[in-house]
């Protein structure tokens, strides 16, 4: 963590950058957003740029989050698909 950086939750990250909280988490496994644990067992948190304005300044790369969402309702059609063949 640089002088110009600021340790925040997951939560707070989501609210400045005006993403969900499992966005936030997807950028973290992806290696897109810094982040580190905390002293706590578990705890994750990102790493944010204090001397401007984020969220003004983020970079929305909505497609690995649309391919994501596409995916899971196409699962969830087949299995609905299935469900209604095994119901008479």
């Amino acid at each position: 963590m640089t002088e110009d950086e600021q340790r925040i939750t997951v939560q707070e990250a989501a609210h400045r950058l005006g993403f969900k909280e499992d966005a936030i988490r997807k950028r973290i496994q992806r290696g897109t957003l810094k982040h580190g644990k905390g002293p706590e067992e578990g705890r994750v948190y990102a790493y944010m740029n204090t001397t401007r304005d984020t969220s003004q300044n983020a970079t929305y790369d909505g497609s690995q989050d649309a391919a994501e969402d596409a995916s899971y309702f196409a699962l969830v059609r087949c299995f609905t698909i299935k469900l209604s063949t095994c119901v008479a």
